[in-house]
């Protein structure tokens, strides 16, 4: 894509101003500065930016060599290149790395800066792409990501049943409530400990309340 020209501005601010189009940034530390994700956020709005990885073979991998399809690529400090040039091959960012760049550098207190981070990085990808919101609902899938204080995964819920609402449980298990995920939380992570909420619902409402500091992505 052109650069910017102060004459023939090009397909980037054609872009930026059309409001049909969803802006894709790819916000892993490395392709983009941070003030330009600041300045693109703030000029089209977080409705409508959309944020990748542009994630390659060496995604979450150590340093070495890799491929990206034809051409070998080298991996050194995280940041993938066309093997004996300077030029930038993919990424090696993970979602969660991306999600993280956006909460520090959008440049507002933290907790305005998790929602826009939500949105940009499952809201707004999923309804470029036509499929089903994410939002957490009533009937809507329970997929989750859980973060731990510094913004790592803490633990991940896919498709979870609902917690049933009943004060109390006539039995040890009251119909509809199945399995609950082993999840991986916090600080329990951090020390390598498991915990498996209850089946019971009453014990598993405020087993889930007592683990503080984390918040539910969707």
């Amino acid at each position: 894509m052109r650069p910017v020209d102060h004459r023939e501005p090009g397909p980037a601010i054609a872009l930026l101003e059309d409001a049909r189009v969803t802006v894709e940034m790819i916000t892993d530390g490395v392709h983009l500065h941070p003030a330009l994700y600041r300045e693109v956020t703030a000029g089209v709005g977080p409705d409508r930016v959309a944020l990748m990885t542009d994630a390659m073979a060496a995604s979450g991998m150590a340093d070495g060599a890799y491929r990206l399809g034809s051409l070998p690529v080298d991996v050194r400090d995280g940041i993938a290149r066309v093997a004996g040039t300077d030029t930038i091959a993919g990424s090696t960012a993970t979602m969660n790395q991306v999600f993280r760049f956006a909460v520090l550098n959008i440049g507002l207190p933290r907790e305005e800066a998790l929602p826009v981070a939500v949105r940009q990085t499952s809201i707004n990808p999923s309804r470029t792409l036509g499929r089903p919101d994410p939002t957490l609902a009533p009937g809507a899938a329970a997929d989750l990501v859980i973060p731990d204080d510094e913004l790592a995964v803490a633990g991940v819920l896919h498709r979870a049943p609902g917690w049933c609402r009943r004060s109390r449980c006539a039995r040890e298990r009251c119909p509809g409530c199945p399995d609950h995920p082993v999840l991986v939380l916090g600080a329990a992570h951090r020390a390598g400990q498991r915990h498996r909420l209850s089946r019971h619902p009453s014990r598993s409402t405020s087993q889930a309340r007592s683990y503080r500091g984390m918040s539910a992505l969707c």
